[in-house]
């Protein structure tokens, strides 16, 4: 069914069902061997993205250094494998554990597309709205099972849920107009502070697992990652230190 999945396919509850069936016992095994490394003693100069380091706070960049990630359309899943193991040797692996995660909470993903829908479209009826949450949670499904293709926030929820553990998606620390940065923190305990009172300092996101999620142990420690709006590109984000301070996003992807 996996491989079989297309993007205009209205999937029933029968299929939805025999697929959680087949590779659930696979699927948790995975989780269980995936890597809890979130500590690379060492990157290679030539491996830093001196683009996005260029977008980051002084601050914030003492502490964390960008990671370069292939631009082949799996950047999403090439940043969360580099900040799982190092390398992007779990993109594919990552692919199905987001299919498998979306699908096995369908109702908690369908009700984020339908307050979406309400928000951001005018839908005349019921019947309507229903009809485009089908075809988008068909649509999320089909993008996070096809190599290549460009993946989004639903996908990056479903990784959350997956490994049950925070992401943290930060964005450029500069106003994109004037080139300065939004907030100029001259010290980590200020810059920290500007973050737990939920001064601005860019758009950044945290995305949370959904609720009751018992596929794996809680993730004391998150994942980190850069999204640049004007390169639609993700880069991962590696902290220099197991001991680097928590710069956590107020905006939830859930609540926003």
């Amino acid at each position: 069914m996996y491989r079989s999945i297309n993007q205009h396919d209205l999937l029933s509850d029968e299929k939805f069902n025999n697929f959680l069936n087949k590779y659930e016992i696979e699927i948790v095994d995975i989780c269980q061997k995936i890597s809890n490394q979130r500590f690379i003693k060492n990157i290679d100069n030539a491996l830093i993205d001196n683009t996005t380091l260029d977008e980051l706070h002084p601050i914030f960049k003492s502490h964390y250094i960008p990671h370069r990630t292939s631009a082949d359309g799996n950047c999403l899943f090439n940043m969360i494998s580099l900040c799982l193991c190092g390398n992007e040797s779990l993109t594919k692996i990552l692919r199905a554990c987001t299919v498998y995660t979306i699908i096995k909470f369908r109702n908690q993903f369908t009700e984020v597309i339908k307050r979406e829908e309400k928000i951001h479209n005018v839908v005349k009826t019921e019947n309507t709205l229903n009809d485009i949450i089908i075809k988008k949670f068909n649509k999320i499904i089909y993008e996070a099972k096809t190599n290549h293709i460009w993946c989004n926030e639903y996908h990056l929820l479903a990784i959350s849920t997956f490994l049950n553990t925070d992401i943290y998606i930060y964005s450029s620390f500069k106003n994109r107009i004037t080139g300065s940065l939004y907030h100029n923190a001259q010290s980590t305990e200020e810059l920290l502070t500007i973050f737990n009172n939920k001064q601005r300092t860019g758009s950044h996101l945290i995305y949370t697992p959904i609720t009751n999620c018992n596929i794996t142990t809680r993730k004391e420690n998150p994942i980190y990652g850069y999204f640049s709006s004007m390169r639609k590109h993700y880069t991962s984000i590696i902290p220099i230190s197991t001991k680097s301070p928590l710069f956590k996003p107020s905006n939830n992807i859930i609540s926003i």
